[in-house]
């Protein structure tokens, strides 16, 4: 997926500022998972397929990240609000912690 290195870059920075380390691993499984999500919601039905019968025939890595960036949509922008959406929560279950 196109996003790797956003949520590596993004779990970092909440290890460092609200979660703990231990919890880094979770937290980058719940980012994954989310921004996973906002890329599939924006695509086509005839993309999705595709996808999926290029998924099935064992598709690597970087053909999945090529899949991604030639499907005409701009995900930086769709990326960075669910990463913003996913702080605010982080920022919320801290202050309800306190």
């Amino acid at each position: 997926m196109p996003e790797t290195n956003i949520i590596k870059q993004f779990v970092e920075k909440q290890v460092g500022t609200t979660i703990a380390p231990d919890e880094q691993e979770e937290l980058y499984a719940l980012v994954e998972d989310r921004l996973k999500d906002v890329l599939l919601d924006v695509l086509s039905l005839e993309q999705l397929e595709e996808l999926n019968r290029r998924s099935e025939s064992g598709m690597s890595d970087i053909e999945v990240q090529q899949f991604f960036l030639t499907a005409g949509v701009d995900y930086k922008p769709l990326m960075e609000k669910a990463l913003t959406e996913i702080e605010q929560e982080l920022v919320a279950e801290q202050e309800g912690q306190e």
